[in-house]
C-alpha cells in the first residue's frame, strides 16, 4: 500500500515542481519537507506544524488538504495501534521472563532444602563392636611395649658370633646411677628442659657531630642509605645519627671540626683543603 509520504513526492513530480519551489513559497525548510515525503514524522515538529506542513505543500502540488490531513490522520492512529501491540507483546514477554525466574529460584530453594535434610538425617556409621576391639589393639601397638623403671635398665643384646665382654660389678653400679641421674636431670616436673636463647647485642646508634670553623660545603652518607649536603658558616653544627658508618665528604678540611660519639676525630690534611669519601666507622 502506497504511504502518505510517497503519494505526495508522486503528485509532485507529476506536476514537476522542485522541493526548492516548495520551500520558497511556503517558507517551510527543505529539510521538513524531505521529511514528509520520507515519512519521518519524528524530525518534524508537533502535530499541528505537521499539519500546516501538509497543507500549504497541498495547496503548492494542487492537491486537496482536506484529503491529505485525513490520510495523516489515519496513517499516524494505525501506526500507534502497532506501537501498542508491540508494547503489550514486550509486556508479556517480560511477564514470560520474570514466571520462568521465579520457577528457577523455587527449584534452587527446593533443592536447597532437600541437600539440609539429607544431611540432618543421614545414616551414621555403625559402630559394632568387633570396630571397637581394632581400635583397641591398632592403640595398644602405637603404645611401646617396655617402659624402663629407675631399678632396670635394658641390656643390649650380644650380636651373634661375637664374644661378651665381661663387666666389672662396680662399674655396672656406677652406669646405671649415671643414667638414673640422667633421667632425673631431663624429667624436670614431666617438662623438657627450657633453653633460653642467647640475647644479641644491640649497639648504640653511632652519633656524628660536624662543627664548622670556617665556610665549609659537606655531604655525609648515612649507612650508604642516605645522603645529606648542607653548607655551614663559621660557628653553625650538624648532628647525624647511624647505625655502622658515615662516609664524609668536606671542601674546607681546615674550617671542619669531627666528633664521633663524644671523641674529637683528626681528619687527614691534604694541599687542595678537600677530603672525599672519608670513612667514620667505629674502632
Amino acid at each position: 500500500m502506497e504511504s502518505l509520504g510517497e503519494y505526495l513526492k508522486k503528485e509532485r513530480e507529476l506536476k514537476m515542481v522542485t522541493i526548492e519551489e516548495i520551500a520558497h513559497i511556503t517558507r517551510i525548510s527543505t529539510r521538513f519537507l524531505y521529511a514528509l515525503e520520507k515519512n519521518d514524522y519524528e524530525s518534524l515538529p508537533a502535530n499541528v506544524f505537521v499539519k500546516g506542513f501538509l497543507r500549504a505543500y497541498a495547496k503548492c502540488v494542487g492537491l486537496n488538504a482536506d484529503e491529505v490531513i485525513s490520510i495523516y490522520e489515519r496513517t499516524k492512529k494505525d501506526k500507534e495501534r502497532v506501537e501498542v501491540k508491540e508494547d503489550k507483546g514486550s509486556e508479556k514477554h517480560k511477564i514470560q521472563s520474570l514466571k520462568l525466574i521465579m520457577i528457577i529460584s523455587v527449584a534452587v530453594v527446593l533443592i536447597a532444602a532437600g541437600g539440609g535434610i539429607y544431611y540432618m538425617y543421614r545414616p551414621q556409621k555403625d559402630i559394632t563392636v568387633e570396630a571397637i576391639k581394632k581400635e583397641v589393639i591398632l592403640s595398644q601397638a602405637e603404645t611401646p611395649s617396655f617402659s624402663p623403671s629407675s631399678d632396670e635398665i635394658p641390656v643390649q643384646s650380644v650380636a651373634d658370633g661375637a664374644s661378651s665382654i665381661p663387666v666389672n660389678e662396680s662399674d655396672k653400679n656406677k652406669s646405671v646411677e649415671d643414667k638414673k641421674e640422667g633421667v632425673r636431670n631431663i624429667e624436670t616436673n614431666g617438662r623438657e628442659p627450657k633453653i633460653e636463647a642467647s640475647q644479641p647485642k644491640i649497639l648504640e646508634p653511632l652519633s656524628l657531630v660536624i662543627t664548622a670553623t670556617e665556610r665549609a660545603w659537606l655531604q655525609i652518607i648515612v649507612d650508604e642509605t642516605e645522603t645529606r649536603e648542607f653548607i655551614l658558616t663559621p660557628g653553625e653544627r650538624f648532628a647525624l645519627k647511624s647505625k655502622e658508618r658515615f662516609l664524609l665528604t668536606t671542601g674546607n678540611i681546615k674550617g671542619t671540626e669531627v666528633t664521633l660519639d663524644g671523641v674529637r676525630v683528626t681528619l687527614p690534611d691534604n694541599k687542595s683543603n678537600v677530603l672525599r669519601n672519608y670513612l667514620l666507622t667505629r674502632n
